[in-house]
């Protein structure tokens, strides 16, 4: 490479409805530009409860807006692909897919397998574990059930590494702990698939991916390495934390999650240990609504509104205004509990609204509770995360549009929140991580001078 040329890191980032890419220049410790391009690759079918989508339209749309950003930056020299978890696909041995990408939202493991026994209830009936639906071991289980599996399927992937075997030009993927780990039945330890467990299913396909968590370089694409994909999860982690040690992230969007790198791999059952990168794992409590809470009680208010005036505008801007208004006059917010899809572990349980009184039941009241009903349930999550951390980092679409988001972090936390920039942090986190996979980063440590916060 010319001295004359920077290095530049590319990192994607696969998601349901969108691809997105940013760009990070080594040298300058800068973010250059990010792209978005969003997509509907949803195969269409007659159950509402499968999710699969196309994987070749997928790669498809990669291909056309890493066109762009070559026309812009063509000198890249690194590239790294991160994704939506848990899912998987088929590929046959030539690395093509020969399957609809399953995702993550299919529910095909809820069915039945027996009168009073779904497929995911065997899975753990069978083997003590739980797997759940949507995870790509529930997937094979019922697929290998109902003759789903293609006659041709050689190994599955997920959509990410399927990405970089296009872009490789390779055939079998090698698959990273923390990509692995998200389909089930994985051994953090050993770092391997529990195959006893698996052959225990019956489950029968010729390849079990291999799995690394090392620094891994796949393939080229041009001359630019391209490095074993990564989850979404760990990846917005790596583009969020300036200091990995000591730090909280808080991440609320449609869901949300709470993170932090831990030491131990024994945790509660409502927690989960994931890999992140090589002898270091995160701990992660996952809350199934989040920011989907606060759109159900927007929705609430607009439906009154049209019913009222006709009126379908988003009320969003009015209940924020609100819930700041009642927290700067610091009136009593209602108990809202926002467990209105249950959890991981229970999907029955629901949500509730306490303590209302006749002076209490006002909109900013029930506003405010419902942002501390969703900042509560991941603090819940965290007792046990806290020990000798310093810092909160809050990310996410509700973090950067709900101003008090930050106050009632802290507020619950005891602790400064610091809040990213919200520039695709999973897109520069998986930049970093190829940037430091192909050797020009020196450690996990010189992340952190990428990452900056409001």
């Amino acid at each position: 490479m010319s001295s004359s040329n920077p290095i530049l890191s590319v990192g994607i980032d696969i998601g349901t409805t969108s691809i997105s890419i940013a760009v990070l220049d080594i040298n300058k410790l800068c973010i250059c530009k990010t792209y978005t391009l969003p997509y509907n690759c949803d195969i269409p079918n007659t159950y509402c409860d499968l999710r699969e989508q196309d994987p070749d339209l997928i790669y498809k749309n990669v291909q056309i807006l890493l066109a762009e950003v070559n026309e812009e930056f063509p000198h890249i020299s690194s590239i790294g692909v991160t994704g939506q978890m848990h899912g998987i696909l088929y590929i046959d041995k030539k690395g093509n897919a020969v399957s609809p990408l399953i995702n993550w939202q299919d529910k095909r493991g809820d069915r039945l397998f027996e009168d009073t026994v779904s497929y995911c209830s065997k899975i753990f009936e069978i083997t003590g574990e739980a797997v759940p639906s949507g995870y790509g071991l529930a997937t094979l289980f019922y697929d290998h059930h109902n003759d789903r599996v293609p006659e041709n399927a050689y190994s599955f992937c997920s959509i990410m590494d399927y990405v970089a075997i296009k872009l490789t030009g390779s055939t079998t993927p090698v698959i990273h702990s923390s990509v692995a780990n998200s389909f089930g039945l994985f051994d953090l330890k050993k770092c391997c698939f529990k195959t006893d467990k698996i052959n225990m299913l019956g489950i029968n396909i010729p390849h079990i991916p291999q799995v690394t968590d090392d620094y891994l370089i796949t393939g080229y694409y041009g001359t630019a390495a391209v490095s074993v994909a990564i989850g979404d999860n760990q990846a917005s982690y790596l583009g969020s934390v300036k200091d990995i040690d000591n730090s909280i992230l808080v991440n609320i969007g449609t869901g949300s999650q709470i993170s932090a790198v831990t030491d131990t791999l024994e945790v509660n059952n409502d927690l989960e240990i994931r890999p992140l990168v090589k002898d270091k794992y995160i701990v992660c409590g996952a809350a199934l609504c989040g920011g989907s809470a606060y759109a159900l009680l927007e929705k609430f208010f607009r439906s009154y509104i049209r019913s009222a005036k006709n009126d379908t505008s988003s009320q969003y801007d009015i209940i924020n205004e609100l819930a700041k208004d009642a927290y700067i006059n610091k009136i009593p917010a209602l108990t809202v509990n926002t467990l209105f899809k249950g959890k991981r572990s229970d999907t029955s349980i629901t949500g509730s609204i306490l303590g209302i009184t006749d002076t209490n039941f006002t909109p900013g009241a029930l506003a405010l509770g419902f942002i501390n009903g969703i900042c509560r349930e991941l603090y819940e999550y965290a007792e046990g995360m806290v020990n000798n951390k310093t810092t909160v980092v809050a990310s996410g679409n509700a973090v950067q549009r709900i101003e008090i988001f930050k106050d009632v972090i802290s507020d619950m936390f005891s602790l400064p929140v610091r809040v990213t920039s919200g520039c695709e942090e999973a897109a520069t986190g998986t930049a970093l991580f190829s940037a430091l996979t192909a050797g020009y980063l020196e450690d996990i440590h010189a992340l952190s001078k990428y990452i900056n916060y409001n």
